[in-house]
C-alpha cells in the first residue's frame, strides 16, 4: 500500500476514535451533572446555576421550580439547594477537565483506546 494512503487511513482512524472518545467523556459529564433533589431531576449546567441565583424565596423560604421532566418541585431550602448544585457542577466539570486533558495527550488510536 502507498505510504501516503496508509498514513491518511491511520489519521482518519485516529480522528474517528478521538471523536468517539470525546463523545464518551461528554456523555459521562452530562450524567455527572444530574442532580436528584426532593424527587426531582435537574441538569446542573451554567444556565441552571445562573437561573438558581436569580430566585428570591417565598416568605417561608421555599421556591417551586420545574425539573427536567417538567415536574414542579418544591425547594424548601434554596441556599442548601444552590450549594448542592454548585458542588455538583464543580465536581463534574473538574472530572471532565481531567479526562479531557488526558485525552489531549493521546496521539495514537492505541493510546486512546487504552484510556
Amino acid at each position: 500500500m502507498d505510504d501516503r494512503l496508509e498514513k491518511a487511513l491511520e489519521f482518519a482512524n485516529y480522528q474517528r476514535t478521538l471523536h468517539l472518545e470525546k463523545k464518551r467523556i461528554q456523555s459521562k459529564l452530562r450524567q455527572e451533572l444530574e442532580l436528584v433533589y426532593n424527587g426531582g431531576r435537574f441538569l446542573v449546567d451554567r444556565n441552571f446555576i445562573v437561573f438558581m441565583h436569580l430566585f428570591n424565596p417565598d416568605e417561608d423560604g421555599s421556591i417551586t421550580i420545574l425539573d427536567e421532566n417538567l415536574t414542579p418541585i418544591i425547594i424548601s431550602n434554596l441556599e442548601e439547594f444552590q450549594k448542592e448544585a454548585n458542588n455538583t457542577y464543580h465536581r463534574a466539570v473538574n472530572r471532565y477537565r481531567v479526562d479531557f486533558e488526558e485525552l489531549k495527550k493521546k496521539r495514537t488510536v492505541k493510546a486512546i483506546v487504552n484510556l
